[in-house]
């Protein structure tokens, strides 16, 4: 029997490798944002409307939607922005935080991996990632162990998904204490039907001295 297709977005796959179950509870018990996050949400849509004529200016392509279909997944999504070098497309991702001190949030990274792995299927060709924070710019490769992590995400947010299985979280005391689902999640077992793997993953991904484009 041939799998059903299901769509997911780079920001779901961003928001599952931030906290699986935060993922799972976006997808049946969203919450409205408090003001705090509102606010919040407005700085950084202003941020990205800001980085988006900045790019323009700079002959980059902005707000393109992209999509392709594999296997049992549809990945659709829109980029901030990219541009074409000598063959080989690079993906801008504009985040309105800090970041951490070295490196990317492998959410963060994630999602923007994601876009590079639609191009190249698209294009069969190169991607690479530039993931601007607000004061300084991270460059990755794209490498074959980040897309097998893309690929066992799928795999596992096609399950929460399709089925509703309630994955582990992936805490830790930041998250939890703003998490708006923090009652209710306290209140599970931390042994979901779906063992999550992401909390045994570094939270910062750190540019690959080498890699290659698939």
């Amino acid at each position: 029997m041939r799998k059903e297709r299901i769509a997911f977005t780079p920001t779901e796959i961003k928001t599952f490798f931030y906290c699986p179950r935060l993922y799972f509870f976006e997808l049946y018990l969203r919450k409205k944002p408090s003001v705090k996050r509102r606010i919040r949400m407005a700085l950084g849509s202003f941020y990205h409307v800001l980085e988006r004529y900045i790019s323009i200016l700079e002959g980059r392509e902005a707000e393109k939607t992209v999509s392709i279909e594999f296997g049992g997944y549809i990945l659709t999504g829109r980029m901030d922005a990219f541009e074409v070098r000598e063959q080989e497309v690079v993906i801008h991702e504009y985040k309105s935080s800090k970041g951490p001190r070295e490196g990317a949030w492998l959410s963060d990274y994630m999602q923007a991996l994601t876009y590079a792995f639609i191009i190249i299927r698209k294009r069969r060709g190169k991607a690479r990632i530039e993931l601007h924070y607000r004061a300084r710019t991270v460059n990755f490769d794209v490498d074959s162990d980040s897309v097998e992590l893309l690929l066992r995400a799928l795999s596992d947010m096609y399950l929460i998904k399709k089925y509703g299985i309630l994955p582990d979280p992936n805490p830790t005391p930041r998250k939890c204490a703003k998490c708006p689902y923090r009652d209710i999640c306290e209140g599970m077992s931390v042994d979901g039907a779906l063992a999550s793997w992401v909390k045994e993953i570094s939270p910062v991904q750190k540019p690959q001295t080498t890699g290659s484009s698939l």
